[in-house]
């Protein structure tokens, strides 16, 4: 049988990267295809000397 939907684990992944502020306030600043792209932009926010944290996680921002 065909299927015109692919499945999961072909499906492309998705990465945000997050920004919290002083306040605690989260705000998702990019989302991006691979952990290694979302990564590297967490370092380089990180590596500007910001007061806020910067991580990745895995799915894009609700």
């Amino acid at each position: 049988m065909c299927s015109w939907r692919t499945s999961r684990e072909t499906e492309p992944e998705s990465w945000t990267v997050w920004r919290q502020d002083d306040h605690g306030n989260r705000f998702p600043m990019d989302v991006l295809a691979t952990e290694r792209t979302a990564r590297c932009l967490a370092n380089l926010y990180e590596a500007r000397a910001h007061k806020q944290s910067y991580w990745v996680e895995r799915g894009s921002a609700p």
